[in-house]
């Protein structure tokens, strides 16, 4: 029961840090030269990060209420 209880935070971090290595990489990659030439802000970054984040941070607080 208690690795259940750890699970938020991990779930939490684990995202946090695949979105930033996600970023970093498009940015040292030049990806997001080629982005921002094309007319797209940063703000259209959120929408795909926030179809990943969303779920997972629904999981995290299902499992935090646990």
């Amino acid at each position: 029961i208690s690795s259940i209880s750890q699970l938020p935070p991990l779930i939490v971090i684990a995202m946090f840090v695949a979105i930033l290595l996600t970023l970093s990489r498009a940015w040292r990659d030049s990806e997001m030269a080629i982005w921002m030439s094309s007319g797209q802000s940063l703000l259209a970054w959120t929408r795909p990060v926030l179809t990943f984040a969303l779920p997972m941070l629904a999981i995290a607080m299902v499992l935090s209420t646990a």
